[in-house]
């Protein structure tokens, strides 16, 4: 079993689980300076910005075993 929470809560600091951050803070200031236009944010043509999850892993995610 492993064990993964979502959204890289700080609570979850002080145990061993594995966490998912979705970089909703990147994503929020690419948003907000892409409204404004006062620096550059690359984005595509429909003005979409790419997400930046990753996995933070604590050791609660369990190698894979295959048979």
């Amino acid at each position: 079993i492993s064990l993964i929470s979502f959204d890289n809560d700080p609570r979850f600091h002080l145990f061993p689980f594995s966490t998912i951050d979705f970089g909703f803070d990147h994503l929020g200031y690419c948003a907000f300076h892409l409204i404004l236009g006062d620096i550059p944010i690359r984005s595509n043509h429909h003005n979409d910005i790419d997400s930046r999850a990753k996995v933070i892993h604590r050791g609660s995610i369990a190698k894979p075993h295959f048979r």
